[in-house]
């Protein structure tokens, strides 16, 4: 039901907001999606091009609304002193559940947090913030988290008292058309997460799309454009430890894990990423950070996102004149790069083609690292 998990789905796509638009503008103005990412290092969560673009669209803010715009929900979300490290990331299809074949968007940040909001990108069908527990212990810190940060969504008072009310072990209430769930990390569809989501059930069932318009509007995960080296874990009995980075900031009380790009630091309040600029020498050195190789990842993922926004600005107008003078999408004459973001086009639908996924490095359950990888769908 929930977000992200590179070893728990069967299938890994991402939608792109220009199919996305043209699937859910047939079907009720249903649900969008893009592929960004772009880490920051520092409570202000700074965004990439790409996404910043996309914020900047307007959307007309309406008390009426009982779930906000999905900009207004990133604008809150980025005002948060607790989010860092603030990235979209590919959805996965959601293939049974209240959920399932509803197109989202997903980010995560702050090493283990995750949002994702669904359906149409004014007037979304619902939303979600959850994390994944990387340590033991009931964090109380994170899930007040949540629960605060969906509250200041809400824009009736309500609403926003079911929400306090909701028991953090597991709930569900109900209200004039609206849930309000808890999901613990035990739930079958919660992939190990605690989740805390808000949404309207008539609009899930209008933003479902068929079996055939998600094929349409899903695509396989381009690789990373730089294959950075497998850094070694630290020893078990590596514990927290308190240091300043060379940016000045204090981080007290916690505990490390190699990054592909650096730094991974969390403890019962939270987590993100320390970029391997900033990891002082001697943390580099202990945790094998080879700062060179983050430096030419860093330039080859600029590169790749410049030319990423490049192309989605490219293809939308492409398809928005193709749409305006009533043009079969077969002929636009897509370039490259397009073809390389977006789903290839028919005279009637969209289709994805087969092929491999690609896998992003994660952590199994025991502790150890698997790199990047493909596998076949």
């Amino acid at each position: 039901m929930h977000g992200y998990s590179p070893v728990g789905r069967a299938l890994a796509v991402t939608v792109s907001i220009a199919a996305l638009i043209a699937c859910t503008k047939e079907r009720q103005d249903q649900a969008s999606r893009s592929v960004l990412s772009s880490p920051t290092t520092t409570a202000t969560v700074e965004v990439s091009a790409p996404v910043a673009s996309i914020l900047d669209e307007t959307a007309v803010p309406d008390s009426a609304l009982r779930i906000p715009a999905w900009n207004l929900i990133m604008e809150g979300l980025s005002k948060r002193a607790w989010v860092g490290d603030l990235r979209q990331v590919p959805a996965t299809v959601i293939t049974n559940g209240t959920l399932r074949n509803v197109p989202y968007i997903s980010f995560q940040f702050s090493f283990a947090y995750e949002l994702n909001i669904y359906g149409e990108l004014e007037k979304p069908a619902g939303f979600e913030i959850g994390f994944r527990p990387h340590v033991g212990g009931d964090h109380t810190s994170a899930k007040s988290n949540c629960v605060g940060f969906i509250e200041s969504m809400l824009n009736r008072g309500g609403d926003k008292e079911i929400i306090r009310s909701l028991k953090w072990t597991e709930d569900l209430v109900k209200n004039d058309g609206v849930a309000f769930e808890v999901t613990p990390p035990t739930a079958a569809d919660a992939e190990g997460g605690w989740w805390i989501s808000v949404y309207d059930e008539r609009a899930v069932e209008m933003s479902r799309a068929s079996q055939a318009e998600m094929e349409a509007i899903t695509q396989t995960v381009p690789s990373a454009p730089v294959e950075v080296p497998v850094i070694p874990r630290p020893l078990p009995n590596d514990g927290p430890i308190t240091f300043t980075n060379t940016q000045g900031r204090v981080f007290s009380n916690v505990t490390l894990k190699p990054a592909p790009n650096g730094l991974y630091w969390f403890n019962e309040k939270g987590g993100g990423l320390i970029r391997a600029t900033d990891v002082p020498p001697d943390l580099a050195r202990r945790f094998g950070v080879d700062q060179e190789s983050a430096k030419a990842y860093d330039r080859a993922k600029q590169a790749s996102d410049e030319r990423y926004a490049a192309a989605m600005t490219s293809a939308s107008a492409r398809l928005a004149s193709q749409e305006s003078q009533a043009t079969p999408r077969n002929n636009v004459n897509w370039t490259s790069d397009e073809l390389r973001f977006l789903p290839t086009y028919s005279s009637t639908r969209g289709h994805s083609s087969g092929g491999p996924v690609w896998v992003g490095g994660y952590y199994r359950s025991n502790g150890t690292y698997v790199r990047g990888h493909y596998r076949s769908r």
